[in-house]
């Protein structure tokens, strides 16, 4: 089947077309979306199928049951022959499973058609607009793109039967998930280089605001209230009152802080800094109450 077969070429076609690549993806978890390092992880079972007419064997005496027109071949094969020159424009990292052997599935068929299956865990960048954070939507793309050969030369597309395929449904901690939308592109480099095919998958989350809605919100509103409280003090009560406004002060800080440490450092204001600030307006006004009312009453008596 190899004989005077040469990997570094492409498959050959009529009057010079390129080869066409049709993708699929299977979508077996998707583990985690780390908003502070703006990326998430995801595992997934990636297929490329391409026609390879110098792998075809329908005229060779393979002895294959009529109902398994293929032979499928090991990684060493693979090896052999022309891949598809593919990468993932915005991964960050990623590795292959090789648990309990090479997770990869290839056969060839009759007529030269090539399949060719792999499993991967990838962490693919994702970058986040977070203003409306946590009430935020986000959407977190899975590109693949040619890496090497040019549009004249390699074309990608998605399958057109059932290209984007979820193994079960997905569960996050603090997401959930809204759905999916595929794309065939071509990414322009430039008059040099040339340009490049490519494949888009964009998913769309919304953040869950339960948690929030638990450490942050319902506290914030409670620490409010509290600094309310100093308003039923006696005027005379410096000490109390100042010691409940300075405390609930530091609580919201604290809190800030909490809800800070896992967000990147960005330059606009989120929603959760505006809420936070609004109610640190709020006691800090509690507490200039009670220092102007104590300023009044000392000056009321002075004068008496």
């Amino acid at each position: 089947m190899l004989e005077n077969y040469d990997a570094r070429m492409r498959p050959p076609h009529r009057q010079g077309s390129p080869t066409s690549v049709n993708i699929s993806v299977v979508i077996d978890s998707i583990d985690s979306i780390d908003v502070l390092e703006m990326q998430y992880t995801i595992h997934i079972l990636l297929t490329q199928v391409w026609k390879d007419e110098r792998l075809a064997f329908k005229d060779c005496n393979y002895s294959l049951p009529a109902k398994r027109p293929y032979v499928s071949a090991d990684f060493h094969f693979i090896k052999r022959i022309w891949r598809p020159d593919i990468f993932f424009e915005n991964e960050n990292s990623g590795h292959f499973h090789t648990l309990t052997t090479k997770n990869n599935l290839f056969r060839i068929y009759r007529n030269g058609k090539v399949w060719y299956k792999i499993r991967l865990t990838l962490v693919l960048g994702c970058q986040m607009w977070l203003a409306n954070y946590p009430l935020d939507n986000q959407t977190c793309p899975l590109r693949l793109q040619s890496y090497g050969l040019t549009t004249a030369e390699q074309l990608l597309h998605w399958r057109e039967e059932e290209p984007i395929r979820f193994s079960k449904e997905i569960n996050l901690p603090q997401f959930l998930f809204e759905g999916y939308d595929i794309h065939d592109e071509t990414v322009s480099e430039d008059k040099v280089i040339g340009n490049f095919s490519s494949v888009l998958l964009t998913m769309a989350f919304r953040r869950e605001i339960g948690y929030h809605l638990v450490a942050s919100y319902i506290p914030m509103m409670l620490l409010v209230m509290v600094s309310w409280v100093s308003f039923w003090f006696d005027v005379d009560a410096v000490v109390g009152r100042v010691s409940l406004g300075v405390m609930t002060l530091l609580t919201i800080n604290s809190v800030s802080y909490t809800v800070g440490k896992d967000l990147p450092i960005v330059s606009y204001a989120k929603a959760i800094d505006i809420w936070i600030g609004c109610c640190a307006s709020f006691v800090f006004a509690a507490f200039l109450e009670f220092s102007l009312v104590s300023y009044l009453t000392r000056r009321a008596t002075r004068l008496a």
